[in-house]
């Protein structure tokens, strides 16, 4: 199913960017939220497999009828191929729901579950919150905006190109160069904040669907199969008694998981204005030292990641130990939330935090110094996940989170060398 699943996604993807026509004034890229729900259920479609096939195979039918029934500025071959390729996974799950059932026997739900997907369900509907309001807050800069015309000058890069107004040369981000020729006359939007956004590609916000949508589908597929088990005929398995302090890990309740989930929503909803007041703190006048700004940007990463190898390594396994991994965990959430989307930043026409605080790309290569190590290290931790060496109490081994710090540590003196060489 999995497999199966990433060849439907594999199959559609080709075909929408190979016959997708190009940007143009007379017929502009706009947003458009269909199509992002769309691809973001496609592509969980393969996961929802691990849950339940037969929610799956509903899902799959969903997203197979929108699919077709979404044509957007798709050429034929995308709205005939892709529907016909999520049509055959549709079958296969059908077929795996009838043949296929879950061993071990699922357990009766507790209170504690529903707790858990209601979490997972808040953060997808908080994410389509924070994509309206971006969206209506973007489109409302662009109304206000003047319009002028310019002509393309260059392409300075697979996704950028210069145009000339008046006598100003702007840098564009667009989705492909290739689209506009040298020459070539545009529109763009223009205000005194910084915004130049091309007609032909207004502000597109709807990307923030994709995680939104993976969240709520997921969270989905587990009340269908919380549902499943509390119908179930079978008696549920005795719960075995929970670990307290001092003998092991205390069980992981639903204020944890909320804690480190509403980190995300934060982080996304919130990096800029803590970015600028960091920058505040940090650059104090117009000269803004590169070194710290790189150093926060590793800390994003870093100090989470080595603040809870220590607690774990060293710490009593009980209560208070679970709480500082907790908090460990959600300044990683938020760290990577914010800092994720601060990239994004340094690509959208319609954010201009790094045009007045350019202080803060540092940052950015700092982080992307500490996101390469978690990349590496987690390929050498996920090999030491079952090694009985340095296990805490009940709980795994500390040697992946170690071995996740230790790659931090290895780059850190590189990030340094960058902040003084920035």
């Amino acid at each position: 199913m999995f497999v199966a699943g990433i060849v439907a996604v594999c199959v559609v993807w080709f075909t929408q960017y190979t016959w997708m026509p190009p940007c143009s004034l007379q017929d502009p890229c706009t947003p458009d939220a269909l199509e992002v729900i769309v691809d973001s259920g496609l592509l969980t479609l393969p996961f929802l497999g691990f849950l339940d096939l037969r929610f799956a195979a509903v899902a799959a039918g969903a997203v197979d009828l929108a699919a077709a029934a979404h044509r957007g500025r798709y050429s034929v071959p995308v709205w005939l191929v892709g529907p016909l390729a999520v049509s055959a996974l549709v079958i296969l799950c059908a077929v795996l729901a009838r043949l296929v059932r879950p061993e071990p026997p699922l357990h009766r739900p507790a209170r504690r579950h529903y707790v858990r997907v209601g979490a997972l369900l808040a953060v997808g509907v908080a994410l389509i919150g924070v994509t309206v309001y971006r969206q209506a807050g973007a489109d409302a800069r662009t109304r206000a905006a003047r319009i002028v015309p310019v002509t393309v000058t260059a392409r300075t890069g697979d996704a950028t190109i210069e145009v000339l107004q008046d006598d100003t040369v702007r840098r564009v981000s667009v989705q492909d160069s290739a689209a506009y020729p040298v020459g070539s006359l545009q529109r763009i939007a223009l205000d005194d904040r910084g915004l130049h956004q091309l007609l032909s590609e207004p502000y597109d916000a709807t990307p923030l669907l994709l995680p939104a949508t993976f969240a709520l589908l997921i969270g989905a597929g587990l009340v269908w199969r919380l549902r499943e088990a509390g119908a179930a005929p079978r008696p549920a398995r005795p719960r075995p008694p929970r670990v307290s302090v001092p003998g092991g890990w205390p069980e992981l309740r639903a204020p944890g998981i909320i804690l480190v989930l509403g980190a995300v929503v934060a982080g996304v909803a919130t990096w800029e204005r803590d970015l600028r007041e960091v920058v505040q703190v940090v650059c104090g006048g117009d000269d803004c030292p590169a070194l710290p700004m790189s150093l926060i940007g590793w800390g994003a990463i870093g100090v989470p990641l080595v603040l809870a190898a220590a607690i774990y390594t060293f710490a009593r396994p009980g209560l208070l130990a679970l709480w500082g991994l907790i908090l460990a965990t959600g300044m990683l959430a938020f760290g990577v939330a914010a800092m994720c989307f601060a990239e994004g930043a340094m690509e959208d026409p319609q954010n201009t935090f790094f045009d007045t605080y350019p202080g803060a790309f540092p940052a950015l290569m700092g982080y992307d110094c500490a996101l390469l190590a978690l990349i590496v290290g987690s390929k050498f931790a996920l090999a030491l996940k079952d090694s009985p060496r340095l296990q805490r109490g009940d709980g795994p081994s500390a040697l992946p989170l170690l071995v996740g710090a230790g790659a931090q540590l290895v780059v850190l003196p590189f990030t340094i060398w960058l902040g003084l060489w920035l």
